[in-house]
């Protein structure tokens, strides 16, 4: 079956989403994906708001041209001010291309116990200096939450031909903070704090700064009061910026881009040091989660008694936003079906490193919209003292915010069948939701013994056999096996198996970017669709 899969990366995609791998801590099947804790209501726009922000800064406001490096600190802030650990956080140069600037090391970090991620940028000698000197390096660093929603922030570092004493001894750097990070496209106003900062980290009183909205004419956004203002004796300068309810024709556009406000500072020897942010635009105000609800997995299951099923044990945890536990909250837990996959598992004897089992057929049937075939099932329930008539549990947290549960199926659906674990608390008046998606595994041991075991074949039917009449693909190793007119004959015979009768003829050459394999690719995705369509509406 290992020609298939070599095909193409699109019908790759196809054939084996959903299969899993070799699982550790004791089992098979795929890892458990991180849970999710949105709160219900309202609903918003995804990956535009987050209820973080970030503050970004670098140890130099100025780099060299000749070649230099900076440390850039990316931290990252939740709504009470505090720093977020153990988050990863993204830092991109935008025009890395042609500038030359690049990152030591990895462009994603986690978030260290303050919340912060160091990054070493790179500028190497260039002979774009001019363009550097007059544009500077822009930095963008971006998060993106459990919910999906996103906040990001940018800078831009000064570029000189060589430090002198002017641009060595008299350098300010200058960061930016909003009191909220999000605005509302029907109207709303933020205070963005510019503050200016020596060499030492301290504030510089007296200076002026200067606030620009470069897309005020087109969004509207404007500055209450004058756009330069004088910092205080801390080194800062508060500016209020007023967003109007936007038209229709500018709602979209807001939403999709946020505002970007832009600072600068110029000292006395003619240095002029700049700094901006991005505040993100919604539709409707964000409501502020009261808590987090996060789940995991033991990894270990265990075979009852009489064979038939398997049991797993789980935790999940419920904490404020000061991460602080809630005890004696009562949790609800539901499970729901995701998708199910048919096909067959077959021992082979010979497999590396060790023997053990492989896929001889398979074929994923998720559910969109989640409504299962009436011959599908859920297989999985709580191991609980009372469970519900509508199949929920209610839990209550421990003394340490959190509870501990079991789920049960049977062995003959394992990895066959992915639910969704669901879990809800009402605190302080308002609803949190956590998702855990739960794909049924098997043990390690059973999947590596010749002996047959009950999920050999799927419940839900063996399905399709898409590999049946496949033509060997192009072997890099072997070029001179290669035969395109039997390669197109082959093909077509094979399209033709799955009712696609080819508009053009193939010869399909050993190249994946050639149109003829990128048209072969195409009509076989589109092949394995209809058959995957129809594998998944009956049992067989």
């Amino acid at each position: 079956m290992k020609h298939l899969f070599q095909l193409t990366a699109l019908s790759t995609a196809l054939v084996v989403a959903g299969c899993g791998g070799g699982g550790g801590g004791g089992f098979y099947g795929p890892s458990t994906p991180p849970t999710t804790t949105t709160p219900t209501t309202p609903t918003t726009p995804a990956a535009v708001a987050t209820n973080y922000h970030i503050v970004l800064s670098s140890n130099k406001p100025t780099m060299v041209a000749t070649g230099d490096t900076a440390v850039v600190t990316v931290k990252l802030v939740d709504v009470n001010g505090g720093g977020v650990s153990a988050q990863n956080v993204t830092l991109s140069i935008p025009n890395t291309i042609t500038n030359g600037v690049t990152i030591n090391g990895a462009s994603s970090l986690a978030t260290d116990a303050n919340g912060n991620a160091s990054f070493t940028i790179n500028l190497p000698a260039t002979s774009n200096a001019a363009a550097l000197i007059a544009s500077g390096i822009t930095l963008n660093a971006t998060f993106t939450d459990e919910t999906k929603k996103t906040t990001s922030q940018t800078t831009v570092i000064n570029v000189v031909q060589a430090l002198t004493p002017a641009t060595s001894t008299a350098q300010y750097h200058l960061t930016m903070s909003s009191n909220k990070p999000t605005l509302v496209v029907t109207g709303d106003n933020a205070i963005v704090t510019v503050k200016a900062v020596d060499v030492n980290g301290g504030g510089v009183a007296g200076q002026n700064v200067m606030l620009s909205i470069p897309d005020t004419l087109t969004n509207g956004v404007t500055v209450n009061g004058p756009s330069t203002l004088t910092t205080d004796a801390n080194g800062n300068a508060a500016f209020t910026v007023i967003l109007p309810a936007a038209s229709a024709a500018n709602t979209a556009a807001l939403i999709a881009k946020g505002v970007t406000i832009n600072a600068s500072l110029t000292d006395v020897n003619g240095v002029t040091s700049k700094q901006s942010t991005l505040l993100n635009v919604v539709a409707t105000p964000i409501t502020q989660p009261v808590a987090n609800i996060t789940f995991g997995n033991s990894a270990l299951l265990q075979t009852s008694t009489d064979g038939t099923y398997y049991t797993e044990s789980l935790s999940a945890s419920v904490v404020g936003l000061d991460g602080k536990p809630i005890v004696n909250q009562p949790v609800v837990i539901s499970i729901s079906l995701l998708g199910f996959a048919k096909g067959t598992y077959v021992f082979n004897p010979n497999a590396k490193p060790t023997a053990t089992r492989e896929s001889g057929r398979y074929t994923s049937c998720p559910l969109n919209p989640p409504t299962p075939p009436s011959f599908v099932q859920i297989a999985t329930t709580f191991v609980a003292p009372s469970v519900s008539t509508d199949g929920t549990v209610t839990y209550t947290t421990d003394s340490t915010g959190k509870f501990d549960f079991q789920v049960r199926f049977l062995r003959r659906f394992g990895t066959w069948q992915t639910v969704n674990i669901s879990a809800v608390a009402t605190a302080s008046g308002a609803t949190v939701k956590a998702d855990l998606p739960y794909t049924l595994s098997v043990l390690k041991g059973d999947f590596d013994n010749a002996a047959g075991q009950p999920f050999d074949v799927s419940p839900y039917g063996a399905g399709p056999d898409v590999l049946q009449g496949a033509p060997a693909p192009y072997d890099s190793t072997n070029p001179a096996a290669f035969n395109a007119a039997t390669y197109s004959a082959r093909y077509n015979a094979y399209l033709q198996n799955f009712a696609i009768t080819s508009k053009q003829s193939y010869p399909i050459a050993p190249d994946v970017n050639d149109p003829s394999y990128v048209a072969d690719s195409k009509a076989f995705t589109t092949a394995f669709t209809a058959v995957q369509t129809e594998a998944c509406s009956n049992q067989n």
